[in-house]
């Protein structure tokens, strides 16, 4: 009777143990890549929103793609690494390392580097366009005086008045010219009226000092040592963990 009441317990240790090399082997790489992951591209967030603040004329998205992510993977070597793209590095060498930016440069004019500007956005730098609106005003002025320079040579030549090829009217607002004035070459503001002073719009140099605005090491340590890394790494594990086969 006791034989037949006898029960025989045991344990799928083959099939445990499939589970933990699954795990060991599939799900924890994949959670330390995705981990590294996060922090990479919270790294790189952490970089363009410096750009945003310090770099000079507002950052075009061409500039912000320059900073980019090689992804860790959880095969090999679990590594995720932020590097700039070799075209943006050029230029961004200057706010990121500090230096000496002379005309030629990478981010510099052929003959010169802008120095100061009249506009400028919330966090000191000049506002997007504006160095372009400025040269664009200057040089259809340019033109337009050429022109009517040219009828006024005409009108005389004809022996008749050259008032209407006047180029200062009331109607007609302040100019922009570029010169080299009191030692500074500049894109210059005429006066609104007779004798007044010129407003200088944008100063430019030989060369411009730089001192380093734009702390790489900061931004990637802000990701690194974020407010909750156990979170960030629970949460890639049970998604690896989901993943594997049922």
């Amino acid at each position: 009777m006791a034989d037949d009441l006898k029960l025989t317990y045991g344990v799928d240790l083959k099939s445990f143990e499939k589970q933990l090399t699954a795990i060991q082997k599939t799900a924890l790489p994949a959670a330390q890549a995705g981990y590294l992951n996060a922090v990479a591209f919270g790294a790189r967030k952490n970089l363009q929103n410096a750009f945003d603040k310090e770099i000079a004329g507002d950052p075009v998205a061409f500039t912000k793609r320059g900073v980019v992510v090689d992804k860790a993977t959880s095969s090999g070597e679990v590594e995720a690494a932020v590097k700039l793209l070799p075209e943006q590095a050029r230029y961004l060498q200057y706010p990121l390392l500090g230096g000496i930016r002379r005309a030629g440069d990478p981010g510099a004019g052929r003959w010169d580097v802008m120095t100061d500007a009249a506009e400028r956005n919330s966090y000191g730098n000049v506002r997007k366009g504006f160095l372009k609106r400025v040269s664009k005003k200057a040089k259809t002025e340019r033109e337009r005086r050429a022109a009517l320079r040219h009828k006024r040579e005409e009108l005389r030549a004809a022996g008749r008045s050259t008032a209407k090829a006047k180029w200062m009217t009331s109607a007609r607002p302040p100019g922009i010219f570029f010169a080299e004035v009191r030692h500074a070459k500049a894109y210059w503001q005429r006066p609104s009226t007779p004798g007044g002073k010129l407003t200088l719009l944008a100063r430019f140099s030989d060369n411009a000092k730089y001192k380093t605005t734009i702390n790489w090491d900061a931004a990637i340590q802000k990701a690194v040592f974020i407010e909750s890394p156990k979170a960030v790494f629970d949460a890639e594990l049970r998604r690896a963990l989901a993943k594997l086969p049922k």
